[in-house]
């Protein structure tokens, strides 16, 4: 049976579910300490803090004239494009709506 590891709300309740202390006091004075992978594992279930950037024209709301070369994006109220970047860009995907 396969366990699937749960992430709490905050940081702090995470570093005491996963913390490890030196009772005996051999390594250290009795301090917490939370093993670095244990931390790795909470900062990549993290959202990104990056947003991806994505180029007009990979986005889906991209759309072009026909017959034209202007472009314009389908989602800002037809502002002109220039293959510029779209804060409110959606990358292109092979997936059905």
């Amino acid at each position: 049976m396969a366990d699937m590891m749960t992430f709490p709300e905050t940081v702090e309740e995470f570093m005491e579910q996963y913390k490890v202390v030196d009772t005996k006091r051999v390594y250290t004075n009795g301090v917490e300490l939370v093993p670095i992978f244990r931390m790795k594992q909470w900062f990549e279930h993290l959202p990104s803090a990056e947003p991806e950037i994505i180029t007009c024209k990979y986005c889906k709301n991209f759309r072009r004239w026909i017959d034209t070369d202007i472009t314009f994006c389908d989602l800002i109220d037809g502002t002109v494009c220039k293959d510029d970047f779209c804060s409110k860009a959606e990358r292109i995907t092979d997936e059905a709506d």
